[in-house]
């Protein structure tokens, strides 16, 4: 389950089965799903959500890839395959702006081009034993967090 309280005070749920949004006023929920429309979801399992300095929410799904949900024009966009799983389990945007994706087994990704689907790239970091200063081959990059100002993001586990 994932869980997002937007700068606006709005409350989107991700689950196992799709997205889900809180509408107060009558105290229920608004359902995204996969499939349900031309305009949906990229996937229903999702892992993770992530408001980024634009207002757009970005979903990562656990096989299904990625996804941005543009508020402002009530629109969601899907990205190319991401890696190998198509797993985005994580998702942090750095103070340049930048989004990355810690995936499972799959390394920490930047995605180069973010907001223009057809022309983002994706940029990924991984454990290369033949390579001085490759990541770690036992960080959990599918758990990803920012602990000080200069933007770096370091592994949790």
């Amino acid at each position: 389950c994932a869980i997002l309280v937007t700068r606006n005070n709005d409350i989107y749920v991700g689950t196992n089965f799709g997205l889900n949004k809180y509408i107060p006023e009558t105290d229920s929920f608004q359902h995204y799903y996969s499939g349900s429309s031309g305009n949906s979801i990229c996937g229903n399992d999702i892992k993770t959500l992530l408001e980024d300095d634009r207002g757009d929410i970005w979903i990562g799904t656990w096989v299904d890839g990625l996804c941005r949900y543009s508020v402002r024009e009530n629109l969601f966009i899907s990205y190319p395959r991401v890696n190998e799983r198509n797993s985005v389990y994580s998702l942090f945007q750095d103070r340049d702006k930048n989004i990355w994706i810690g995936s499972w087994e799959c390394g920490l990704t930047r995605i180069v081009n973010a907001h223009t689907p057809d022309k983002c790239q994706y940029v990924t970091y991984e454990y290369d034993p033949g390579k001085s200063g490759s990541l770690s081959p036992s960080i959990p990059f599918h758990r990803i967090i920012s602990t000080d100002i200069s933007g770096w993001v370091r592994p949790m586990g």
